[in-house]
């Protein structure tokens, strides 16, 4: 994949004076770019056969049985309290054991396989949704992921929200109030920027859109570094090294670009979480340059990514390893016909 900038601002930045990059690399060393299938284009993914998989009758009929099977099996499925105000019920212990799958799994090993050594990007878009309730979905949902890995219990990043799902095996995306900021764990229908979860994989079931806004931003994390070595080779050191942020209970910091052990790019970044680090007694103030760097994820990422309206019976699953997610702002409309809170 080639990044070849557009606009003015992009020609102007600012290049290093001499060896501005003394403080993290030698001299006679250039930040170098990855390539390989985990740096794509909007195009490249529209191409990629992974983005965009129908699953067969068969297929969906092993899905349907699966479901069956664990109405009756024993042990039953467990479920956790519905409050009144929450989308569905979420089942507690849906495994392999009792969602058993033949050709689906082995469907699931290929999204594996895509997710960990390809584009890290996949999309099934033929769930039938509609022919099924909220209930019943969840444990289509928990149960094709299980044969992904091990389910990851949602965090709310200290929120310890009911509604986004926290200590849960998943949570219900929609919108509880306005406004960019949320209040008392609420979501909120505000924008995100590109950013990471802290899982290896991160999973979506679209149920239903809103009647405006919220569409889906992928990037691969790999071509907007690869970007960067070409575009501004003197901000990418800035995102190998020590960038503090809020994590838990309180700070941390951490490379946003790093390796691991096995050499393959890793990223980890939530932008909102290293802005509010900054109000925190003790921890270092960001330079000029390092947060132009991380602004130029989130410029470089909307160029090269893919904005998309996640339209129903989508299933999306993608590697935080390699690929960072955002949304646009959606209407929310609290009126008893609107479908926005739902």
């Amino acid at each position: 994949s080639q990044y070849v900038p557009s606009g003015a601002k992009r020609k102007a930045r600012s290049k290093p004076a001499g060896c501005s990059l003394a403080n993290y690399l030698p001299c006679s060393m250039s930040p170098s770019k990855i390539g390989g299938r985990a740096s794509w284009t909007k195009k490249e993914l529209l191409e990629n056969p992974f983005w965009g998989i129908v699953l067969s009758d068969a297929e969906l009929a092993e899905l349907d049985s699966a479901l069956q099977f664990t109405k009756t099996c024993d042990p039953p499925i467990e479920w956790g309290e519905k409050g009144e105000h929450d989308a569905g019920k979420v089942p507690l212990n849906v495994s392999q054991a009792n969602f058993p799958l033949q050709l689906v799994a082995q469907r699931m090993q290929a999204v594996a396989e895509e997710l960990e050594h390809g584009a890290g990007a996949v999309m099934i878009q033929n769930i039938p949704v509609s022919e099924y309730s909220i209930d019943d979905l969840a444990v289509i949902y928990l149960g094709m992921s299980s044969y992904l890995g091990s389910v990851v219990l949602q965090s709310s990043s200290g929120l310890r929200s009911k509604s986004r799902g926290f200590g849960m095996p998943l949570g219900f995306i929609r919108a509880e109030m306005t406004g960019k900021t949320p209040l008392d764990g609420k979501q909120a229908n505000n924008y995100f920027r590109l950013h990471t979860d802290r899982c290896d994989v991160i999973s979506l079931l679209s149920v239903r859109t809103a009647s405006q806004g919220g569409l889906a931003r992928i990037a691969s994390a790999v071509a907007i570094h690869d970007a960067m070595v070409e575009l501004a080779p003197h901000l990418v050191p800035k995102l190998h090294g020590p960038v503090p942020r809020i994590w838990e209970a309180g700070t941390i910091s951490l490379p946003i670009w790093d390796r691991l052990e096995d050499g393959r790019f890793t990223t980890q970044i939530s932008p909102s979480y290293i802005e509010n680090a900054q109000y925190v007694e003790g921890v270092p103030k960001l330079d000029t340059d390092t947060i132009e760097a991380i602004d130029m994820i989130e410029e470089i990422g909307v160029e090269l990514g893919h904005t998309f309206l996640q339209e129903p019976g989508m299933m999306t699953f993608l590697n935080n390893h390699t690929v960072y997610h955002g949304r646009t702002a959606w209407k929310h409309d609290e009126t008893p016909e609107s479908r926005d809170g739902v």
